[in-house]
């Protein structure tokens, strides 16, 4: 593509651990200028990453430690689709998605874990998901995920 593309911005990370109680959060805020090519949506699938996420994860431990329990939000800001044009591109908004998690250490060697993503079931579309998807109308976001695990070591 000719050009030049132009990306600025800021990010952060950080955390706070007190051993019964934890936070993270990290947030990128950007601002990118992206040429688009003359055949943008026609002969190429192109596509604009938000530039704005963050993510804030807070939790406790129980019994000496050894259970997790805690909360994330994940939110993704607006994108874009390209089609033939700007005017015809598809604008994604922004989505924000609610996650709980879960782990309990049997034993030094054994850990079970339980996942929740996107809590509330909310519905969207992803960012860069693809101009097949865009131009469908349907929201092809993953809906309420249930994830179970263990890990163990020998």
């Amino acid at each position: 593509v000719d050009g030049t593309t132009i990306m600025k911005g800021v990010e952060l990370e950080g955390g706070y651990d007190a051993g019964r109680y934890y936070a993270g959060f990290s947030l990128t805020v950007a601002d990118t200028a992206q040429p688009e090519g003359s055949t943008a949506g026609i002969v190429g699938d192109v596509g604009q990453l938000p530039d704005d996420f963050a993510t804030i994860d807070l939790g406790m431990r129980f019994f000496e430690e050894a259970l997790t329990v805690g909360g994330r939000m994940r939110y993704t800001g607006k994108s874009k689709q390209a089609y033939v044009n700007e005017a015809m591109a598809f604008n994604l908004p922004s989505y924000t998605l609610f996650d709980a998690h879960a782990s309990w250490q049997i034993n030094e060697n054994a850990k079970v874990f339980f996942n929740v993503e996107n809590v509330f079931n909310k519905d969207y579309m992803k960012a860069n998901s693809g101009l097949a998807d865009n131009s469908s109308g349907i929201n092809n976001g993953r809906g309420r995920t249930f994830i179970f695990g263990a890990t163990a070591r020998f």
